[in-house]
C-alpha cells in the first residue's frame, strides 16, 4: 500500500498544481526533519536559507495555526504551511507551495485543511491495529488464568473484548464492547456471540453460524483476522468493524477464543473522503480530468463490444478568462458551477460528465445519436438563456461545444476522440465569432 504522507503529496500536486510537497517535523532539539516530499527543491531552500523557513515551521508547531508565507526562491513561491495533529499535540507540518505571484484562495486554503485532518486521523488509524495485535498476544495466554485481575484492564481499554467457550457462549465481555453493540454485559454472559451480533450479513442474507470466522478459528486453532465485516446492535442497526480472533490453545483447540474488535466507521469515512479527492473534482463536484478518462475508456469497450451507439461532447466555457480578469475569480467559479449545475440537471442518471480543465467539460452519452445530444444541449442553452435573462450577473452563460458520434466499429482511442471532439468545438467557437 502506497505511504499516505507520499499519497497525499502526490494527490495535492497532481489536483491542485502544487509545485512540491513536504511534511516536515522537528526533534527535541528543534532541529527540523523531512519526513516525506514530493521534490527535493524544498531541502535545498532550507539549506540555503537564512533561518526563516525553520522559524515559520517552529512557530506553526507552537501555535498550532496555519501560516500563509511567501518563501524566497528564484521564482516566488506561496506556500501555506498546515500543522497536523496527533491528538492534543502538533505531530507533523505539511508545506505546500504554488509558483504564484497571487495569494493562495481561501476555497484552496480550506480543502488543504480538510487533507491535513483527514490524514491525521488515517494515519492513527493505520497505526492501531499495532497496539490491538500486541494487546490481544500478552492478554490471551493469562485470561483464564488471571480473569479477575485483568478485568479493570479489559473495562479501561477503548475497543471491544470478549471471550467466548468451545460452543461459541460468552464467558466474559467488557464495556466498551457491550456499549458497542448496545447490550447490557449481563444480558450476553452465557449467550452465543454470532447469534445476538453476527447473524446477518450486510446484504441482509443469513450469515450461517458455521460460515462465521470464530467457528472456524475455534476448530483449527489458528488466528482470524477481518478489517471489513460488520456487527449489529440490539437496536436492529448494524456498524462496521475490524477484529481479531485469537483462539485459546492451551492443550485444547476447542477450549474457546478471544476476540478484538473496534468500530471502523470512522476509517471507512477518511478512506471514502480521500477517494472522493482522487476521483471528484473539488470544485464542481463532478469527475475529474482522470476518472474522465477513465469512464470514456470503459464506454469505448462497451460500445464496441456490443455494438452500441456512443456520442461525447467536448465543451469549453466561453468568456471565463474575462470574468476572472473583469470580476475576479470567484464570480469566474460561479460561472463554471452554474454551467455544471444546467449540465448535469439535463442530462440523464446514466450519462457523464467530467471538468478536463479549468474551463473544459467532456460528456458521454452511452447509445445516443448526435441528434439526441444537439436536443440536450439545447436545453442547457434555454437553462442558461432563462438565467440571463432574470439580469443577476453582469456577463452572460454560454459555451463552445463539439459532439463525436462513434460508430460501433470504431477504433479511436480515448485520446483520439477528445481530440477530434476539441477540434469540433474550436469549429463551433470561431463559427460563434464571425456570426
Amino acid at each position: 500500500m502506497q505511504d499516505i504522507w507520499e499519497h497525499t503529496g502526490s494527490l495535492i500536486v497532481e489536483y491542485f498544481n502544487a509545485e512540491w510537497v513536504v511534511f516536515v517535523q522537528s526533534d527535541k532539539n528543534n532541529k527540523i526533519r523531512v519526513h516525506s516530499s514530493t521534490s527535493s527543491e524544498f531541502e535545498l531552500l532550507l539549506s540555503s536559507s537564512d533561518g526563516t523557513i525553520e522559524k515559520i515551521i517552529l512557530d506553526t508547531i507552537e501555535s498550532g495555526f496555519i501560516a500563509l508565507e511567501e518563501i524566497k526562491s528564484p521564482e516566488p513561491l506561496r506556500s501555506v504551511f498546515v500543522p497536523i495533529m496527533n491528538c492534543d499535540q502538533v505531530d507533523k507540518i505539511m508545506i505546500i507551495a504554488h509558483k504564484s505571484t497571487e495569494p493562495i484562495p481561501r476555497e484552496l486554503i480550506n480543502i488543504y485543511l480538510g487533507f491535513a485532518g483527514l490524514v491525521g486521523t488515517v494515519n492513527e488509524l493505520r497505526n492501531y491495529p499495532i497496539h490491538l495485535e500486541k494487546l490481544v498476544g500478552e492478554r490471551t495466554t493469562e485470561m483464564e488464568k488471571a480473569l479477575k485481575q485483568n478485568e479493570l484492564i479489559l473495562h479501561a481499554v477503548g475497543d471491544g473484548i470478549y471471550g467466548v467457550d468451545a460452543e461459541g457462549r460468552l464467558t466474559f465481555i467488557n464495556s466498551a464492547a457491550a456499549q458497542m453493540v448496545g447490550w447490557e454485559s449481563d444480558e450476553l454472559l452465557g449467550k452465543k456471540s454470532h447469534h445476538i451480533w453476527h447473524h446477518t450479513k450486510s446484504d441482509n442474507s443469513s450469515y450461517p453460524e458455521a460460515d462465521c470466522p470464530l467457528f472456524g478459528a475455534e476448530k483449527d486453532g489458528t488466528v482470524y483476522r477481518s478489517d471489513d465485516d460488520i456487527f449489529w446492535r440490539k437496536d436492529g442497526t448494524c456498524f462496521p468493524v475490524e477484529y481479531i480472533i485469537t483462539p485459546i490453545v492451551e492443550g485444547d483447540p476447542s477450549a474457546g477464543a478471544v476476540v478484538v474488535f473496534r468500530d471502523i466507521t470512522q476509517k471507512k469515512l477518511a478512506k471514502e473522503e480521500l477517494e472522493y479527492f482522487a476521483y471528484t473534482d473539488p470544485m464542481t463536484g463532478v469527475s475529474n480530468r482522470r476518472t474522465g478518462f477513465m469512464i470514456l475508456e470503459k464506454e469505448l469497450d462497451l460500445a464496441s463490444k456490443k455494438g452500441m451507439h456512443l456520442s461525447v461532447c467536448f465543451l469549453d466555457v466561453d468568456g471565463l478568462k474575462n470574468a476572472n480578469d473583469t470580476y475576479g475569480h470567484e464570480e469566474g467559479d460561479s460561472l463554471i458551477n452554474l454551467i455544471t449545475t444546467s449540465i448535469k440537471s439535463s442530462i440523464r442518471e446514466i450519462d457523464a460528465v467530467s471538468r478536463m480543465g479549468g474551463d473544459e467539460f467532456l460528456i458521454i452519452f452511452p447509445g445516443c445519436h448526435e441528434s439526441d445530444v444537439e436536443k440536450v444541449i439545447n436545453r442547457i442553452n434555454e437553462k442558461l438563456e432563462a438565467y440571463d435573462k432574470k439580469g443577476l450577473k453582469p456577463y452572460k452563460h454560454s459555451f463552445s461545444y463539439g459532439i463525436l458520434e462513434l460508430i460501433a466499429d470504431s477504433k479511436l482511442t480515448a485520446n483520439e476522440v477528445i481530440k477530434v471532439a476539441d477540434e469540433k468545438m474550436y469549429q463551433n467557437k470561431i463559427l460563434k465569432k464571425t456570426v
